[in-house]
């Protein structure tokens, strides 16, 4: 009797598997995050996954730390509102998982794109490459909060020449 019941449970989890109704690891932890980048017109011009680091980069010379950890429901600039000359990226690191934020640059008052996050992955260490900006010009970058609930903002440095 015991041998008939071993055999049925094994044909019933090989027919529908240990998983059935559940979602599985790979589904529930992603730690995928869609990168969108917007010209000041609001229209894509670039799109790629990239994969959340728990990792910290590895600091160009001319780079500035962002001041204080921080946590905000609409935006907030960094540094203040400083301006940075020819930004390349600015990397940080998340203390939540937002479900979507962007990094956006202004030249003075005037909006020149931004760099969008999105995804179950959203969390650790993001990487912002500002590179599209025209070179030449001052920027101030604010980080937005384009989801519902909160932000927090560990730390993190904007690279810039």
């Amino acid at each position: 009797m015991f041998k008939k019941l071993l055999f049925i449970s094994m044909m019933a989890f090989s027919i529908f598997g240990l998983n059935s109704g559940f979602a599985s690891a790979e589904e529930t932890e992603s730690n995928e995050v869609q990168v969108t980048y917007y010209d000041e017109n609001d229209e894509v011009f670039k799109s790629e996954t990239v994969k959340s680091d728990s990792t910290p980069p590895i600091l160009a010379r001319a780079s500035t730390n962002i001041d204080n950890k921080t946590e905000f429901s609409n935006y907030v600039y960094i540094n203040k509102g400083t301006s940075f000359y020819n930004p390349h990226h600015v990397d940080f690191e998340l203390g939540n998982r937002p479900k979507k934020m962007s990094v956006k640059a202004y030249l003075g008052s005037t909006y020149k794109g931004k760099v969008t996050f999105e995804g179950a992955g959203l969390a650790g260490w993001q990487s912002a490459d500002l590179n599209w900006l025209k070179r030449g010009s001052s920027y101030k970058i604010a980080f937005v909060n384009e989801g519902s609930g909160s932000v927090k903002i560990i730390g993190g440095y904007i690279n810039y020449n």
